[in-house]
């Protein structure tokens, strides 16, 4: 399943993303949507419906469930918090597993449960960039800042805990686990492009006792305050200056 950018026959300012489903057996390909602004969608793993971010014109998110068949209308599911949703992904047949962001610029990762609507955090918000989520069971693969780089997280649904599974001068990102031979497969960046890397999936991950928060970037309106130095404001990072290595 994917996204296929669609102009509008007349007019060029205006612009759509359709959720086309391709059966890699056959070849055909069906079209879900019209006319619509759908994102990052999944399908689950019977084939039977799809779920996607809804972005409108005026910027509110919501999540959208369509039937791969035509019998069926599609479901959008409520956002009273008016969350940023972010890579949804099914868990079960039930649940949808997607990363969200608050009005403050804070993000967690969320069950909701898609025929009643209700939704729970798997950890508090806070000041991170969460991204690249696949769902396994109770094990959640993710991308979150930290440090230098980001890394590769572990994430148990049913404890809210984290594991590190990667942490690579540039990067960890796009994971998804290769569970026939035991294995994670995921790409960083190099001095010649992005390169696909594999490892052996660790049974006992090195746990991650907090997840941590990355620098605050975002400005209040007292930043622009009259006679506010922004520059003088600029937080000094830690860090080391050395050649890059190729």
């Amino acid at each position: 399943v994917y996204t296929a950018f669609e102009p509008d026959a007349r007019w060029g300012w205006r612009e759509y993303a359709v959720v086309k489903v391709w059966d890699v057996a056959t070849g055909a390909v069906t079209k879900l949507s019209s006319k619509s602004r759908l994102f990052m969608p999944d399908i689950d793993p019977q084939g039977s419906k799809v779920v996607a971010v809804q972005v409108t014109t005026n910027l509110q998110h919501n999540l959208v469930l369509m039937p791969v068949k035509a019998d069926a209308e599609s479901q959008l599911l409520s956002n009273p918090d008016e969350w940023l949703y972010t890579y949804p992904k099914f868990a079960d047949a039930q649940t949808i597993i997607a990363a969200v962001r608050n009005k403050q610029g804070e993000m967690s990762v969320a069950e909701i449960n898609m025929h009643t609507g209700d939704r729970k955090l798997l950890f508090p918000f806070v000041n991170n960039v969460f991204s690249y989520l696949q769902v396994y069971g109770d094990s959640v693969l993710l991308t979150a800042g930290g440090g230098d780089a980001d890394r590769l997280l572990l994430l148990r649904r049913s404890t809210g805990a984290f594991s590190v599974l990667s942490q690579l001068p540039n990067g960890s990102y796009q994971a998804v686990a290769d569970a026939e031979r035991g294995r994670l497969v995921f790409n960083t960046f190099t001095a010649e492009g992005y390169r696909l890397l594999q490892k052996q999936y660790d049974s006992a991950p090195l746990p991650l006792p907090s997840i941590g928060t990355v620098s605050n970037l975002y400005l209040s309106a007292k930043s622009f305050a009259a006679g506010t130095d922004l520059v003088q404001q600029v937080q000094q990072q830690p860090g080391s200056i050395s050649r890059y290595r190729q």
